[in-house]
This record gives structure tokens, C-alpha cells and sequence, in this order.
């Protein structure tokens, strides 16, 4: 068995196209189950819950088409920390583990983007 090297891995742009919606797609999923649950609760039409519903199997099929190849590509991620403002995202790739920070605007932006994406038919 090999040692998992240690040493900070340069964050590149294919690396950060992977970490990016793998760390956002489940904060997205959690807003979604948590809007399909005041829907529900508030006897809201169902169109409104089917039409968010469908967006949710969408993004379901997307996190595990994200993770999956994040996981071909030998990237995982270890941990996530909301710290000062920032996403803080602690990974692990072929080349060690890194650490990427993304603002909390830019999380807000990308998860706003891809809810529209989502909810759009």
C-alpha cells in the first residue's frame, strides 16, 4: 500500500472544475430538500412540488455524475469548512492534498446559477 503523499497540490483549473460543483451541488441538494419541505408542509400545489422535485432528481443524477468523475480523476474531498466569509475545501488528488478557498460570493453565485440551470425546463 502506498503512503498518501502529503505535500500541498498545485490547485489546477481541471482540478478546480471538479472541486467546485463537488463541493456546491450538496449545499444546492439541501436547499432543494429543505424548499420541497415548507412546499409540502405550506399544501403548496402539487405542480410546484413536482416541478421541484424534478429538479432535484436532476441534480441528484449531476452530483453523482460529478463525484463519479472527480473519483476516476483520483480527486476527493476530505473536508469542508465555512471559515470567515470563505468555503474552505481540503482535498485530496494524485499530486497530495490541497486546500482550495472560494468566497462566499462566488458559492452564492455558482449555486444561484445552478439552481436556475436546474429549474429551468
Amino acid at each position: 500500500m502506498s503512503a498518501i503523499r502529503t505535500s500541498p497540490a498545485s490547485t489546477t483549473a481541471e482540478i478546480r472544475n471538479f472541486i467546485r460543483p463537488y463541493a456546491i451541488l450538496p449545499m444546492v441538494k439541501a436547499a432543494f430538500e429543505r424548499d420541497s419541505q415548507i412546499f409540502l408542509s405550506m399544501h403548496t400545489l402539487d405542480p410546484y412540488v413536482a416541478w421541484l422535485s424534478q429538479a432535484r432528481e436532476r441534480l441528484t443524477q449531476e452530483d453523482l455524475m460529478i463525484k463519479e468523475q472527480a473519483h476516476q480523476n483520483g480527486i476527493s474531498i476530505i473536508e469542508k469548512q465555512h471559515i470567515d466569509g470563505t468555503l474552505r475545501i481540503r482535498y485530496q488528488c494524485q499530486a497530495g492534498i490541497g486546500d482550495l478557498a472560494i468566497p462566499d460570493t462566488e458559492v452564492a453565485e455558482e449555486a444561484a446559477e445552478l439552481m436556475r440551470r436546474l429549474l429551468t425546463f
